[in-house]
């Protein structure tokens, strides 16, 4: 995607409103989406970052990413992978989460 592409404008106004609402406003698939579109567009991962420590601060306080299902981690791992983005936290939660899910 390019810098001053529409894209770029809503995705960069996406993360400020996720980021901006939390986790107490925000569903997980929202979140789950925009770091699965930032990982498909190849966008800045500096715009997500700021995002992805928020939520990761949220969830080591004690904080669940809101009706989080297999889907939404996989689309954040998914979307991390694709950015080389590593940010430990999100990433122990989802696949503790998706170890549950294939337990059951």
């Amino acid at each position: 995607a390019y810098p001053g592409s529409p894209f770029i404008k809503a995705f960069r106004r996406g993360c400020g409103v996720l980021l901006s609402i939390g986790l107490e406003g925000a569903k997980g698939i929202d979140v789950a989406n925009m770091v699965y579109a930032g990982g498909q567009t190849k966008a800045d991962p500096a715009v997500l970052r700021p995002l992805l420590q928020s939520i990761s601060g949220a969830l080591e306080q004690g904080a669940e990413l809101p009706d989080a299902t297999g889907q939404t981690w996989s689309n954040i791992l998914y979307g991390l992978g694709k950015l080389g983005l590593y940010e430990p936290t999100l990433v122990n939660r989802a696949a503790a989460n998706l170890l549950q899910l294939e337990a059951n």
